[in-house]
């Protein structure tokens, strides 16, 4: 129910031309909270630091997931970035603020899509610039497919380093050094944990086993409560393959529909692709700033849509 006010709240908010306003203090929120944490890290004053470190080492910020963190903090940059009001000095130190609380959280899901969405910008800035012609893009693309061959031949050398002077770092570098192994280690079992919400879906493959029963079901069955942390298949092992495919397809074609035009709800977009890769690793599906977006993105009214262009 609290889900669908959520999404009802969006497709308003938008509609309303509000939808702004609230982008702006949820970045901004991000902002500040990441400067306190930083702050209280450095001086340790309980009991703030308990409260920001509730899993050993981890930033959690406000919240209780460090990896949900990790994606809040990262969906604060669309607003900062595409912000043509604030300038480019200020852009840079604001994330550089959300990348160091990204990485304090020592999430690897939120590291793996903080390093595409960085890559993501960087294609932008150059494929989509007016200041540079067709040589000087491919100019520019040339000198980083080198600057990524010198890194990744210099990767070890740069994880030891790192590791060295922030120790946290060591549980988000080790995806580099064993992809496979990492997805299970530190805490992650991500498929452990993927392999019984596959489990539950062979079992329960029409109707689901119900919103809410994912950690009571897999207790009886497999001896423990680890939910799917993947929002795809969570949905699946909630609703079901009838239901969830159709909800997924036309996700997509209003997605994609969206899509069409580059130049409109930019933000909007970027922070829901964001969540959207991150549902990969966590379960989103009760997040309430997701299903936010997706009404005031997806769900949109189609004569405010045109008025807006």
């Amino acid at each position: 129910m609290i889900l669908f006010i959520f999404f009802e709240l969006g497709i308003f908010l938008k509609n309303n031309r509000k939808i702004e306003y609230l982008l702006k203090y949820y970045s901004y929120s991000a902002l500040i909270i990441t400067i306190f944490s930083i702050g209280i890290t450095i001086i340790k004053i309980n009991p703030f630091y308990n409260r920001l470190y509730l899993v050993p080492n981890r930033l959690n910020g406000l919240i209780i997931d460090p990896n949900y963190f990790s994606i809040l903090e990262i969906s604060s940059l669309p607003y900062f970035l595409n912000n043509k009001k604030l300038s480019a000095t200020k852009k840079i130190i604001y994330s550089l603020i959300i990348l160091i609380g990204t990485i304090m959280s020592g999430s690897k899901t939120g590291f793996i899509i903080l390093s595409v969405y960085i890559v993501y910008r960087f294609l932008k800035s150059i494929l989509y610039s007016y200041k540079f012609n067709e040589y000087n893009k491919l100019l520019y693309l040339f000198i980083i497919f080198i600057f990524i061959i010198l890194v990744y031949n210099s990767i070890n050398d740069l994880i030891y380093y790192l590791n060295l002077y922030f120790p946290i770092s060591n549980r988000v570098t080790s995806i580099f050094l064993n992809f496979n192994k990492s997805l299970n280690s530190g805490g992650s079992s991500r498929l452990y944990a993927w392999g019984n919400g596959i489990e539950l879906i062979k079992l329960f493959p029409y109707t689901g086993v119900g919103k809410g029963n994912n950690s009571i079901i897999a207790r009886i069955l497999f001896s423990n409560g680890v939910i799917a942390h993947n929002t795809y298949i969570q949905i699946f092992v909630d609703w079901g393959l009838i239901i969830g495919i159709s909800l997924f397809t036309y996700f997509i074609y209003k997605y994609f529909k969206v899509f069409k035009n580059y130049n409109t709800y930019v933000i909007e977009r970027e922070i829901l692709t964001i969540y959207l890769l991150g549902s990969l690793g966590i379960s989103l599906d009760n997040s309430r700033m997701l299903w936010l977006i997706i009404g005031s993105i997806l769900f949109f009214n189609n004569y405010m849509c045109y008025t807006d262009k």
